[in-house]
């Protein structure tokens, strides 16, 4: 077998050519391109890692200012259940005196319009005078045989309702 070296150098220099080329034209534009690729996927991850610092640091925002107002309503809440109850109170007890007066001027009023002739029925029919025997503290209340003393229905709505 014989070499042709003439063959063997331009095949050789062809070679280096098409080696040549290849990395000027093809190698380094790929290169640049990978390395394009890499820098623009590590900007998006360090992009995406400060976007999830921020979303955590505004998360933690939120959840302080929801805290805060979760207590700057049980605060109110607590305020306004108060400020009901003091007021519940103060209602209360005016209806209470109202009532009270209320109670203190029928009570007056039918002691006034009350028939002389009762105390004296009660005192034949049950030996006591009527005030001995209120089953509330001043108001006459009388038992006898026939059951409690009673006044007739249109004499009870002259006791009840005072003339003007």
């Amino acid at each position: 077998m014989k070499i042709d070296w003439w063959t063997l150098a331009l095949q050789a220099v062809n070679a280096a050519v098409l080696i040549w080329l290849l990395a000027h034209f093809l190698f380094r534009p790929v290169a640049d391109i990978i390395a394009a690729r890499q820098k623009a996927a590590q900007q998006l991850l360090a992009d995406a890692s400060a976007a999830k610092a921020a979303a955590q640091s505004e998360r933690e925002k939120a959840k302080a200012e929801n805290e805060k107002l979760a207590e700057h309503r049980s605060e109110a809440l607590k305020a306004v259940e108060a400020e009901a109850a003091t007021e519940k109170a103060a209602l209360l007890a005016a209806a209470q005196a109202e009532a009270d007066k209320l109670r203190a001027a029928a009570e007056a009023a039918l002691r006034s319009t009350l028939p002389a002739s009762f105390s004296t029925e009660c005192r034949v029919n049950c030996g006591s005078p009527p005030s001995s025997m209120a089953s509330r503290p001043g108001l006459p209340s009388c038992r006898t045989e026939r059951g409690p003393l009673s006044v007739p229905m249109g004499r009870r709505s002259e006791l009840l309702l005072p003339a003007h």
